[in-house]
């Protein structure tokens, strides 16, 4: 099976944003999370709820390995593959968003 992120992200400067067809809220640490398409609720807790968190506005994948590096405390070498590997189950789960590698993140809105 081919990776969805290798069909349309080259490398981690690419930016990736959850999807808008879901619910979201926090709750006491564990993402919690409702796709409205498929009816389908989603739990994440640790590191996947923190990635969570960090696509609520498009963000590069090497953004994402820095936080959950400084959050949980392990290497970039560690974190790399586990960040990418969550990355592609949810783009298989249509949760994701990739946008082309110069796609500039929207204006801040006052």
């Amino acid at each position: 099976m081919v990776s969805p992120l290798k069909n349309k992200c080259i490398n981690e400067n690419c930016r990736v944003v959850a999807s808008g067809h879901h619910i979201y809220s926090d709750l006491a640490g564990e993402a919690v999370l409702l796709d409205l398409n498929a009816g389908i609720y989603h739990g994440l807790q640790g590191s996947g709820g923190a990635i969570w968190r960090q696509l609520q506005k498009p963000v590069t994948i090497a953004e994402i390995v820095d936080a959950v590096c400084e959050e949980f405390d392990v290497s970039s070498a560690d974190c790399r593959p586990d960040v990418i590997a969550f990355l592609e189950q949810l783009a298989e789960n249509d949760l994701l968003e990739v946008q082309r590698e110069n796609a500039a993140a929207p204006a801040a809105v006052a």
